[in-house]
């Protein structure tokens, strides 16, 4: 445990908040972003603007999606 103390002080150091800031009541974790559930586009939507504007490239734009992933969609569900 002798060996750890050094490691734990420059550890509380750098959990310490800077003058002007609140600080936190946990430690940091850089993997909490990674937990997060990716967000799915609404596909009846997607479907929807895709029929009433045929524009693949502007759909996908604005759902944020990639153009082969709507293209595969609609050509395996035959939007078009």
């Amino acid at each position: 445990m002798e060996r750890l103390q050094p490691i734990l002080r420059r550890l509380a150091a750098l959990e310490q908040a800077p003058a002007g800031e609140p600080a936190h009541s946990s430690r940091f974790d850089p993997l909490a972003a990674l937990r997060e559930p990716a967000t799915e586009p609404d596909w009846n939507l997607v479907k929807r603007h895709f029929r009433r504007h045929g524009n693949p490239e502007a759909t996908a734009a604005k759902y944020g999606i990639g153009i082969r992933d709507l293209k595969a969609c609609a050509r395996r569900e035959a939007w078009s």
